[in-house]
């Protein structure tokens, strides 16, 4: 088993297994959340299919190929010809890159249907060109800035932000208390076992495998959350508990939105990295609420025994 693999399959236990008493690991569990979807991004930014110095997002950008280091066949590799003003793609090489080539690789209003990736190239593009026409080109780091700004820039999705008003609030009492924290015991148990597959797992394979077919499995968590979140909606929730409450649901809704920007890894990458920011930070924030429900039962003087389904938050 792969260490990231590894790593997914632990948060995975933590978030919907039962490891609630997470206190102190839930930096740590954060940090790998991160670590993971980082990877997956950066592998797929620098990656460089035929090793001939583009990488496969360049040459998304000039149309070369891929998979050929020298895609029109001249003896000269793509990465060469671009440096040297030579069209990768011209049919010999005197075939030089033109001004209108350049003007309508940078023109940003030719489709207005482009996905976020295309978008994003158009600007880089832009970019590169003018700096290659001012004699300047820029450091990985000015690239890297250039990555990031785009992406905190860039639309992350709408998320629906639950109110305390949205919740069946009743009254405070020892068997209300014991009875909200079977019943989200039962809600997490049954979702899980309904709706199998760990997103982070799912998603490492794809991103590695270049297959984005494997990605139609993130149905698998997203109706999981979606089945928690909605379950939580329409259970009873004692007053004293309910900030809590609310706060996991929106937790839940906050990863759901970024896992289904994971979908787009692979066919828009630059849309599911602005949307994938959601997640880390998000299922981080769920084991330190999970810690708090835990507290919340204690201070109660609520435990569950093993025969009850509100077992894991207390024991």
């Amino acid at each position: 088993m792969s260490k990231k693999v590894a790593i997914a399959l632990a948060i995975f236990v933590i978030i919907v297994g039962g490891a609630f008493l997470a206190t102190k690991t839930k930096s740590r569990i954060s940090y790998q959340n991160e670590e993971i979807v980082a990877t997956a991004q950066s592998e797929k930014l620098n990656k460089d299919s035929d090793g001939d110095g583009l990488k496969d997002w360049e040459e998304e950008l000039w149309r070369t190929d891929p998979n050929k280091p020298d895609t029109n066949g001249d003896g000269i590799n793509d990465f060469e010809e671009i440096r040297m003003g030579i069209n990768p793609i011209g049919t010999s090489t005197t075939d030089m890159l033109s001004t209108t080539t350049l003007a309508t690789k940078v023109n940003p209003s030719i489709e207005s249907d482009l996905t976020d990736t295309d978008k994003f190239s158009r600007e880089l593009f832009a970019k590169y060109v003018g700096e290659k026409q001012n004699g300047t080109y820029a450091t990985t780091s000015n690239y890297t800035s250039f990555f990031l700004d785009y992406i905190n820039n860039n639309e992350k999705g709408d998320v629906l932000i639950y109110q305390n008003s949205d919740f069946k609030m009743v009254a405070e009492t020892k068997d209300s208390i014991r009875a909200y924290g079977n019943t989200l015991g039962q809600i997490v148990a049954q979702n899980a076992k309904k709706f199998p597959g760990n997103e982070l797992t799912i998603f490492d394979d794809a991103v590695a495998t270049n297959d984005s077919k494997k990605l139609d499995d993130l149905a698998g968590p997203i109706n999981r959350y979606k089945g928690i979140r909605d379950d939580m909606l329409a259970m009873e929730v004692p007053e004293g508990v309910l900030p809590i409450h609310v706060k996991i649901a929106n937790l839940f809704n906050i990863m759901i939105t970024g896992i289904e920007n994971m979908k787009l890894i692979i066919s828009d990458p630059m849309k599911a990295t602005a949307g994938m920011s959601l997640y880390p930070n998000a299922s981080g924030y769920l084991v330190t609420a999970v810690t708090e429900l835990h507290n919340y039962f204690i201070d109660k003087g609520i435990v569950f025994s093993k025969n009850e389904s509100g077992y894991d938050f207390t024991r």
